[in-house]
């Protein structure tokens, strides 16, 4: 005869096992995790950010290997909670109508011509030198490598720091199974190399190193209705960088915001974008002529 199981008992138990399943999962050796979260996860990266800044002050006396400690724990933090947001179908941080537009520009010397920082000492890696955070200059946000990133400042600082997309972004080809996994969070890149040939495409401006001295690669930058569109229109704006430099060597990022026809330069942090260059592009009744039409050339300091 089977003795029946007591309901307090069954539920006990579904929640253990669950909390296997969650502390399994956010100890992946491939962990995704969000840009922060919502107030329901307000410790996620962002946040982890600040902790690890006042961990900073508050221990600027000890040793720099503490700091590196320190880091790294905000770093492992934020992919767990993280890990944990997304597995409860929470939103990223950022609200999801992000800024899709600089607002602002980078500083510039006294002729006028803008100013590119060139410190990457605010890198930070763990104990076998892999990169695992990056705190932006001028701004007290730090981005997490394997973290995933929607805002314009964000995407842009994570690219120049490791020279790759973040776990949200995937091919277009495939743009079903990216929203299915991220929703409207999901962002794409579509050819695996950006052509940078303006004989092919002379409503173009020519980026730094032309056909020969760098690869370029693209990807989306989303505005409001990049994912409500029933065909998963993948917009206008887009972001170019180049793929040959080693995470925390300068490398050049563009920005555009009509498709490739004009661009501004990411100048390594934050509000640093250098003057707009290119053409506009005729359909878009909102696009300005920009008053330069090749890249100007930035000053490249090693620090602001």
């Amino acid at each position: 005869m089977h003795k029946k199981i007591s309901p307090l008992i069954l539920c006990l138990s579904i929640l253990l096992i669950g909390c296997n399943v969650v502390k399994d999962s956010s100890s992946s050796s491939n962990p995704i995790s969000v840009e922060s979260s919502s107030s329901e996860s307000s410790s996620s990266i962002e946040s982890s950010s600040s902790e690890s800044s006042s961990s900073e002050e508050s221990s600027s006396s000890e040793s720099s290997s503490s700091e590196s400690s320190s880091i790294e724990s905000s770093y492992d933090d934020s992919l767990r909670l993280a890990a944990l947001a997304k597995a409860a179908n929470h939103q990223i941080a950022e609200d999801y109508d992000v800024s899709i537009t600089p607002e602002t520009n980078g500083k510039t010397d006294s002729s006028g011509s803008y100013i590119k920082n060139l410190d990457t000492s605010s890198m930070v890696y763990d104990t076998n030198g892999n990169p695992i955070a990056y705190n932006i200059c001028a701004s007290d946000m730090t981005i997490y490598y394997g973290a995933a990133y929607i805002s314009l400042e964000a995407v842009s600082a994570y690219i120049y720091a490791f020279g790759e997309l973040h776990v949200n972004y995937g091919y277009s080809g495939v743009r079903s199974s990216v929203y299915s996994e991220w929703g409207r969070y999901g962002r794409l890149y579509g050819s695996k190399v950006y052509s940078n040939d303006v004989s092919r495409f002379p409503g173009e401006p020519e980026l730094p190193g032309g056909t020969s001295t760098y690869t370029y690669r693209e990807c989306d930058i989303g505005s409001s209705s990049y994912y409500g569109s029933r065909d998963y229109s993948r917009g206008v704006y887009r972001i170019c960088w180049t793929t040959d430099q080693e995470p925390g060597e300068d490398r050049y990022v563009f920005y555009s915001t009509n498709h490739y026809c004009a661009f501004q330069e990411y100048l390594n942090y934050e509000g640093g974008w250098g003057q707009r260059f290119g053409f506009r592009y005729d359909s878009l009744s909102y696009d300005v002529d920009p008053s330069i039409k090749t890249y100007p050339a930035v000053i490249k300091r090693n620090s602001i």
